[in-house]
């Protein structure tokens, strides 16, 4: 697998013996960890995850990279919910300053991403992300249009410049 020319970990094919942190969590984060990296983030850029999940990767953009804004949506009630308390336990763990930063710049919102309002909002935004790895966004969950064809209509709203950073499987 390649991000633009950079190889990604593979969570399905791992040619490297069980060790310390070989869970699949941690693949999850090392490869947030390098997709964040590629996005290179500028001073006061917007990111957005579609289906946020647990919200992991709008946590982690919202601390540890340049942009303004880091957004969530998340179409199922029950990961919204966990997402939120992804984020409380999370800012038990915080500095205050940590915190500050966490409040100022992390939304986690339910709603349906493809929505009119939704999809103008995503197409502001300098970066999206699509993680679709584990094969949960499925087509019939997405307005019964096919998830591709929703992000095209969403990618060709966004001004020249934004990124969309998409995983499937």
């Amino acid at each position: 697998r390649l991000l633009d020319g950079v190889a990604m970990p593979d969570p399905h094919r791992s040619t490297e013996p069980a060790r310390r942190g070989s869970h699949p969590t941690h693949w999850l984060i090392s490869t947030q960890v390098s997709i964040l990296r590629h996005a290179r983030f500028q001073p006061g850029e917007t990111f957005a995850d579609v289906g946020s999940g647990i919200g992991t990767a709008v946590l982690q953009t919202a601390l540890t990279t340049a942009c303004a804004r880091a957004t969530g949506v998340e179409v199922v009630q029950t990961r919204h919910e966990a997402a939120l308390r992804v984020h409380a336990a999370l800012r038990e763990l915080l500095s205050d300053d940590e915190r500050s930063i966490l409040e100022a710049k992390c939304a986690l919102c339910l709603g349906d991403a493809f929505s009119d309002s939704t999809s103008a909002f995503l197409a502001s935004c300098d970066v999206l992300f699509v993680n679709n790895a584990s094969g949960t966004m499925a087509p019939e969950r997405v307005a019964g249009t096919a998830l591709d064809e929703q992000l095209a209509n969403v990618a060709k709203r966004c001004r020249v410049g934004s990124r969309l950073i998409a995983m499937d499987r």
